[in-house]
């Protein structure tokens, strides 16, 4: 079975490319069993485990930065940058200025 790549990067340098080059044995191991575990429930437990000692350790935390920069010529006009790239890309009052 392959290593899914969410969990992949927090196991030990040997393991994986993690950039903060640590090893913790107990991460890998933790890993392997989940990965094996017979059911949902038994991998739902060994996952929160995994989670609790990555963090605990913080070797290395993940974050979710998202800077939005929206680049836009001076005749663009009656365009709003909405708060998500999701929502509000109604173009209907935009216009071009001579």
């Amino acid at each position: 079975m392959s290593r899914p790549t969410s969990l992949a990067r927090y196991l030990s340098v040997e393991q994986s490319s993690n950039q903060s080059k640590y090893t913790d044995r107990e991460l890998d191991r933790l890993f392997e069993l989940q990965k094996d575990a017979p059911g949902c429930e038994a991998r739902y437990a060994l996952l929160r485990q995994f989670e609790t000692r990555m963090l605990t350790e913080a070797y290395n935390v993940p974050l979710l930065w998202w800077q939005r920069i929206v680049v836009m010529s001076a005749t663009v006009k009656g365009w709003q940058m909405s708060p998500s790239h999701l929502i509000g890309q109604d173009l209907e009052q935009v216009w071009l200025a001579p």
